[in-house]
């Protein structure tokens, strides 16, 4: 993802250097002290990198027994069904919402 510094001046964005996006490109900004804080909650060292891979090297696989795998088809079938029996109420629904 391309980074593009810029400040605010009379309610407008003004970039620091020209933009090579074509014409129409939409971009997504991002306040920095936001994109600060997103970020400074990750240790990026190499030591915590190494220890976050054997953390999750450790990790057990999901395994399902035979009564929990029939437990959850059960579930999506029922589920399933729900969704079918309900789909024309909800679909209506959203037609009104959009009258």
């Amino acid at each position: 993802m391309d980074a593009i510094r810029a400040i605010v001046r009379n309610g407008r964005i003004e970039t620091m250097v020209p933009l090579k996006f074509p014409e129409g490109t939409e971009l997504l900004v991002v306040r920095s002290a936001d994109a600060e804080v997103a970020n400074e909650n990750y240790d990026n060292t190499p030591e915590a990198i190494t220890a976050w891979l054997k953390w999750y090297d450790s990790l057990e696989p999901l395994i399902f027994t035979a009564e929990e795998r029939e437990a959850r088809q059960e579930d999506r079938k029922a589920r399933t069904e729900w969704e079918l029996a309900h789909s024309d109420d909800r679909a209506e629904k959203l037609r009104r919402l959009w009258e």
